[in-house]
């Protein structure tokens, strides 16, 4: 179960990465909190599997919620990349907004699946990890960081997209269904 556990999230890694540079729409120099986002990414990814293959091996239930998180992850991210491959979203932190918004698949349960999924991913290395204090406290970090890009995105989406996004808000959740 621990080597699941691992490649299932080095595969999410990975496909973060390929969305980076294949699915994100890239406008002109990349914006700082994107720039910050991703090395905290890389930074966190590597101390996590160094932790997980140094520390004793997390009790079997633990694996279990790590390979679940990990599965549900992969879900939700492939599902955000397939209900935006047209709409040209752009990478966290940018000033640029899509010319519509997107209310459909995932999009019609959570405002932003694409955060969703990397809470997941987190969440998933602190089981893996056997609840080690320094993969908690990245996970919240990197949680923080989320809702701060969230919050950006909203203010320009309710500025360009007023009405339209105000009315996806009032039916969907932030990240999580039946929690925020």
């Amino acid at each position: 179960m621990f080597t699941l556990a691992l490649t299932l999230n080095v595969a999410f890694f990975l496909a973060m990465v390929w969305s980076s540079y294949r699915h994100f729409q890239r406008v002109g120099r990349e914006p700082l909190g994107a720039s910050l986002l991703s090395m905290a990414t890389v930074c966190g990814t590597v101390m996590d599997t160094w932790l997980a293959l140094s520390l004793p091996t997390a009790p079997s239930w633990a694996l279990l919620i790590a390979i679940l998180l990990s599965v549900t992850a992969l879900m939700v991210f492939f599902a955000a990349i397939r209900e935006t491959r047209a709409a040209a979203f752009s990478l966290a932190f940018s000033d640029t907004t899509p010319g519509a918004v997107v209310s459909s698949g995932v999009y019609g349960v959570v405002r932003h699946p694409f955060y969703s999924a990397y809470i997941l991913y987190w969440s998933s290395w602190v089981a893996l990890t056997g609840i080690h204090p320094a993969a908690a406290s990245f996970c919240i970090g990197m949680i923080v960081a989320y809702v701060f890009a969230a919050r950006k995105e909203e203010r320009l989406l309710m500025t360009r997209l007023d009405e339209e996004y105000a009315n996806l808000i009032t039916r969907t959740w932030r990240f999580i269904p039946g929690v925020h």
